[in-house]
């Protein structure tokens, strides 16, 4: 008899490999059979490591856990069988569309030895027809996924969209030239980059999976280039253009010399040390703003705003941490989870409304819906503009973002493309570096901010597709990957609700 439990349960029967406390138990399998047997390979034991290895495979324990019917059961069991009964041993099965795949670690890392030969086989990979046509149409059958797509799209519109305002506000403050009230590059650029930039890289990219956006240190990036001009005294936006352009012709001999294979040697400690800058930048701003308050606002403002501001993120915490209570059903400690950042900025914004006599400063929102620039400057950047001296000099700046674009880029891939993630339909490295180079140039010409693979919102939306459960080993809790779901979908669709809300 085999039982499915409704959630995992601590039994306090079995332990961890260290000897040391009780582990999550979904499953309980009960064998019974006569004292003796005829046969020493169908005794109980014998049954009962059967059962064992059926639960040891990824494949049937997820379609067990899916299962709603005794024959779903007994068929995942013949999948079981068929995978194990495989003539050739080292044969992966998977479906019809997915035999073009290269799910070996070595070989996606293996340069070709020609100029663009990795960047020709993601293509041929990655743009066969039936993989490509799976990409919009896996999980489109069964109910579960199609709410697991509906539910990782509304998390990751308000996911992407709080940062763009954020980072978009940051960017009109630290570009505005004297006279000015706005910066070059405001709210208004960042969402109509992000949008424009995310349905195009989910269209093509080869780990659609994998979010850019924006990003901290491109915020910082821009600000230093933007204090750089002003002190040399050359005009902002045309020495941008021509940073982004030399960036992406580096990005572009990259591409060609298959150098992102190297991205095999940034190992968990360089991953972990940057997705540690990116904590530190947004730390960082979330206190500069209150610093600047506290010198040069009253006191009722700066109370306001930082409880405001620290109830902000402790709300936000509580929430995102409660589909690890016990309290209320699954299903809505997962809603709140996934949607506890947009509540707790909404709470608050409400709140504020109870104190309108204390002056607090608001993001710089566009006045009105439209497509117009925030300072009615034209949106084709005047890259001719810029003198001979100045475009030499970009280039040093242009070597620069094109490093950090090959880290970020490839660490935000490989965090989604970890082996705990179960991915099945490959990678695609060099595709997506000659999109985000591709990119970089079309944002640099039209104004827009720069975006690349970002943390932490790349493996989280990897993560928030996926069915996963809760373990336990060597005493600590952690969520495993049963069966990931690799779409385009999720992206483009939130991309163009971001793009919906400029209008």
């Amino acid at each position: 008899a085999v039982a499915r439990l409704a959630a995992p349960a601590d039994l306090g029967t079995a332990v961890n490999a260290d000897g040391g406390g009780g582990i999550l138990v979904r499953f309980v399998v009960l064998v019974l059979g006569p004292v003796k047997e005829l046969k020493t390979t169908k005794n109980t034991p014998e049954t009962a490591m059967t059962f064992a290895s059926l639960f040891a495979d990824d494949a049937f324990y997820a379609d067990a856990w899916e299962a709603r019917e005794e024959g779903e059961v007994r068929e995942a069991v013949r999948a079981f069988v068929a995978r194990e009964t495989e003539v050739d041993e080292n044969a992966i099965p998977m479906p019809s569309h997915m035999d073009a795949v290269t799910l070996d670690d070595g070989e996606q890392f293996k340069r070709s030895g020609r100029l663009f030969g990795g960047l020709m086989m993601d293509i041929r990979r990655k743009y066969n027809w039936e993989l490509y046509k799976s990409d919009y149409t896996d999980g489109m059958t069964d109910m579960r996924g199609i709410l697991k797509y509906v539910g990782a799209t509304a998390w990751l519109f308000f996911a992407l969209l709080l940062p763009c305002v954020a980072f978009g506000a940051v960017n009109n403050d630290s570009t505005i030239l004297p006279g000015d009230t706005k910066g070059q590059i405001g709210v208004l650029e960042t969402l109509i980059g992000q949008a424009i930039c995310g349905v195009i890289f989910h269209i093509f990219a080869g780990q659609p999976l994998v979010i850019i956006r924006t990003t901290g240190p491109l915020v910082a990036f821009t600000n230093g280039l933007f204090l750089w001009s002003e002190s040399l005294e050359i005009e902002f936006l045309p020495f941008k253009c021509w940073t982004g352009l030399w960036a992406c012709l580096f990005l572009l001999i990259v591409v060609a010399l298959d150098a992102c294979v190297y991205s095999r040697y940034i190992g968990v400690f360089t991953e972990e040390l940057f997705a540690l800058l990116i904590v530190g930048i947004f730390v960082q701003q979330f206190l500069t703003p209150l610093i600047d308050v506290a010198k040069n606002d009253s006191t009722d403002t700066f109370l306001l705003s930082f409880l405001l501001s620290l109830c902000t993120f402790l709300v936000a915490y509580v929430l995102v941490e409660f589909k690890k209570s016990f309290l209320l059903r699954p299903f809505l400690r997962t809603l709140l989870s996934d949607f506890g950042v947009p509540i707790s900025v909404i709470l608050f914004s409400g709140i504020r409304q109870i104190w309108p006599e204390i002056p607090i400063e608001m993001l710089p929102v566009p006045d009105e819906p439209g497509l117009n620039t925030s300072t009615g400057r034209a949106w084709f950047v005047h890259f001719w503009d810029a003198s001979v001296e100045s475009v030499f000099l970009a280039m040093l700046s242009g070597l620069i973002l094109s490093m950090l674009f090959f880290l970020d880029q490839n660490i935000s891939a490989n965090f989604v493309n970890r082996k705990e993630n179960k991915m099945k339909k490959g990678s695609g490295y060099h595709l997506d570096m000659l999109i985000a180079a591709l990119l970089v140039a079309g944002c640099s010409l039209f104004g827009l901010p720069w975006v690349h693979g970002s943390l932490p919102q790349s493996p989280m939306h990897a993560r928030a597709l996926a069915d996963v459960e809760e373990v336990e080993l060597h005493g600590r809790r952690y969520e495993r990957v049963i069966r990931s779901r690799e779409t385009r979908i999720t992206g483009i669709v939130c991309h163009i609700l971001i793009g919906l809300s400029i209008l």
